[in-house]
């Protein structure tokens, strides 16, 4: 619920400076500048708080998940 209140209020900020037109204030090269720098940062806060997923951990929950569910088996057979 709060990422659909924020995704409306950036809708509201980037209309209202359109039609102040504070936006026209930045040339065509500033503003690609602009938004090239808010998209690296994007992009590097969600390298930094979620991380890039590793192949090798997945394959090792994956070999976890298949032993335990050799485990199982086996304990059900025995009773």
């Amino acid at each position: 619920m709060k990422s659909v209140l924020i995704t409306f209020i950036m809708f509201f900020v980037v209309f209202a400076l359109l039609k102040m037109n504070i936006l026209d204030l930045f040339s065509n090269t500033i503003f690609h500048i602009i938004s090239f720098i808010c998209l690296i940062s994007v992009v590097g806060c969600a390298i930094y708080f979620v991380g890039i997923p590793s192949r090798t951990k997945e394959l090792a929950m994956q070999t976890d998940d298949k032993t335990n569910d050799k485990k199982k088996e086996q304990n059900n057979d025995e009773k």
